[in-house]
């Protein structure tokens, strides 16, 4: 504010991090305290602001303090200024130049970015990493229903004399598609099983490249096995389906 000047008392603004962090069971507004280095100056809270990461999305929140500008000691870096603007960027540049010239020419106006240029420039590594991470994903489910296809086609084939038998002995071709889905149904329930184990056991590998999601997220955990389990039984109805239209005399002569 205006009426932080040098000569006023010193003041301070905190984030949530360090109140929390130096000031865990009390009220910080009002509290005193003297930063490092620099002239040994006494500084009032006088609020507590919201944390914010400013260069990486997925980086850990650590304490910081805000200071009013003359009041602030062994200033080296350049400034940032945050305008908020209801004009395009393209415009808003030339009137943010035009108006720092008008108050002094000799100043640089080196770069401006809009904030989503700042945030997408921020998530670009972990945005490709997951677009890489999805399409192995993708090519992995796909492999995996053509091999859950595959190994239930085979054991509908293996099983043809047997299925002959039970048509001829009165089983629907209901009761059938029931048996290999049932079939299909074990041995995807106990491989969801061991997929969720080894998902628990392994997921600490990709912790960093997680932004917004827990690692143990409960959401995920229930979401994909149920879309696994779908697609495999997707993958598994086909031959289930050949096995209802098994010709029963036709499998009985099947060596």
């Amino acid at each position: 504010m205006s009426a932080d000047t040098a000569e006023a008392p010193w003041v301070v603004v905190i984030n949530d991090s360090m109140a929390r962090e130096y000031w865990p069971s009390e009220n910080p507004i009002g509290q005193r305290l003297q930063a490092s280095g620099g002239k040994p100056t006494w500084r009032t809270v006088i609020g507590v602001v919201g944390d914010v990461l400013h260069e990486r999305l997925d980086g850990a929140a650590k304490p910081e303090m805000y200071l009013p500008v003359d009041q602030a000691i062994n200033i080296e870096s350049a400034p940032t200024i945050v305008v908020r603007a209801e004009i395009p960027s393209g415009a808003a540049a030339g009137e943010l130049r035009a108006a720092v010239s008008a108050i002094d020419p000799a100043i640089a106006v080196d770069r401006i970015e809009t904030m989503q240029q700042l945030v997408s420039g921020s998530v670009a590594q972990p945005r490709f990493r997951t677009m890489i991470l999805a399409a192995f994903s993708l090519l992995a489910l796909v492999m995996a229903s053509i091999g859950i296809y595959g190994v239930m086609n085979y054991l509908v084939i293996q099983r043809t004399r047997e299925f002959g038998i039970r048509l001829s002995l009165g089983a629907t071709q209901t009761d059938l598609l029931r048996l290999v889905l049932g079939r299909a149904t074990t041995l995807i329930g106990a491989g969801t099983c061991v997929g969720l184990v080894g998902s628990v056991l392994l997921v600490r590998l990709i912790t960093k490249l997680l932004f917004g999601t827990a690692p143990l997220d409960p959401l995920t955990f229930v979401a994909v096995p149920v879309l696994l389990a779908a697609v495999a039984l997707a993958a598994s109805y086909i031959p289930a389906r050949r096995a209802t239209r098994i010709d029963p005399i036709v499998a009985l002569r099947c060596e």
